[in-house]
């Protein structure tokens, strides 16, 4: 019997079996309809960047610049070796000194320091202290209160008042480690509105880092001394005694070194300093990148419009097609 039903001609199968595309003048034609759309969202981009810079609020930037000082571990490369050599391993380090002092600013051992030292957390939180009650401000408002509220709700953390953790969080997000001369330098930078205040605190965050690391080795110096002369108490081998003593003298060396007043963790190139004049917003940053991105969500919209209706259309005329066919 034969097939009542006709092959589709050239024709159909051209428009069955064509692929999507989209209309370079259809999109171009959407443009130009949508120009006073993308006008309008430029206008708003332009006004919220505007906005932003009214309310930029000029901070100084304290900037000084470190070069890390060369070690090999805990108390020199020899000292290790000849550890390994009694096998006696005791974590030699495989780290700079200047790496863990970066490592410092995450601590609440270093925020409850300065804080002890230089009052620190009611100096950074300054505008939320009452001097006359001695306690913290929290604060008032109807914008305070719906922002906490929308904050409860999408389960993300309210308000607290200032205490160590949010001091360690503050220094490790404000004061910057950057590369210098393919790393042989290290600039710290640290931005406030106060300039004399962020001059201080840059010198002060660096040397009492410092210093806490130089202490955190002289402990570790002190407990392997300590070990060493157990271990020479006990040995009654000449050899092993003899290397237990040399041991026990490089730690001794390592042990004046570090209670010295030669710098430990690196050498100041050059101190902490700040321009006279506050750093200049971005004018770029501040103000274009809104219009850019009021322009570019606007002609996205448009395209997925024109898509959408591509689409639809070539569903219907494929429909149609196959109907015809039938």
């Amino acid at each position: 019997m034969a097939d009542t039903q006709s092959a589709p001609g050239p024709q159909d199968r051209s428009i069955q079996g064509a692929p999507d595309v989209v209309d370079i003048s259809a999109l171009l034609s959407a443009f130009w309809d949508g120009k006073w759309l993308i006008l309008v969202s430029a206008l708003v981009g332009l006004i919220y960047g505007l906005r932003l810079l009214t309310n930029y609020q000029p901070t100084y930037e304290a900037q000084m610049v470190v070069m890390p000082i060369q070690q090999q571990g805990g108390s020199g490369g020899s000292v290790g070796s000849g550890l390994q050599s009694l096998g006696i391993s005791l974590g030699v380090r495989q780290v700079s000194n200047f790496d863990r002092l970066q490592l410092v600013f995450e601590s609440n051992e270093f925020a409850e320091l300065l804080d002890r030292k230089h009052d620190l957390l009611r100096k950074v939180f300054a505008d939320q202290w009452d001097s006359q009650t001695q306690s913290w401000r929290r604060p008032t408002g109807e914008r305070f209160r719906n922002d906490q509220d929308l904050r409860g709700r999408l389960r993300r953390n309210v308000w607290l008042e200032p205490n160590l953790n949010g001091l360690s969080r503050y220094l490790k997000s404000s004061v910057k480690f950057r590369l210098v001369d393919q790393g042989q330098f290290h600039r710290m930078s640290f931005a406030h509105s106060d300039r004399d205040f962020a001059i201080w605190l840059l010198a002060t965050v660096y040397f009492e880092a410092e210093e806490l690391v130089r202490r955190q080795d002289a402990a570790e110096n002190a407990q392997r001394r300590q070990y060493l002369e157990e271990q020479l108490r006990r040995s009654s081998v000449i050899e092993v005694r003899q290397s237990l003593a040399q041991l026990i003298t490089g730690e001794e060396r390592q042990a004046m070194l570090m209670q010295g007043t030669l710098p430990y963790v690196g050498r100041v190139a050059l101190a902490s300093r700040a321009d006279e004049q506050p750093v200049e917003p971005d004018f770029v940053l501040v103000v274009v990148t809104p219009v850019l991105a009021s322009v570019g969500a606007t002609a996205l919209v448009i395209i997925l419009l024109v898509l959408a209706s591509t689409e639809l259309f070539g569903k219907r005329g494929r429909s149609q097609s196959a109907a015809s066919t039938r």
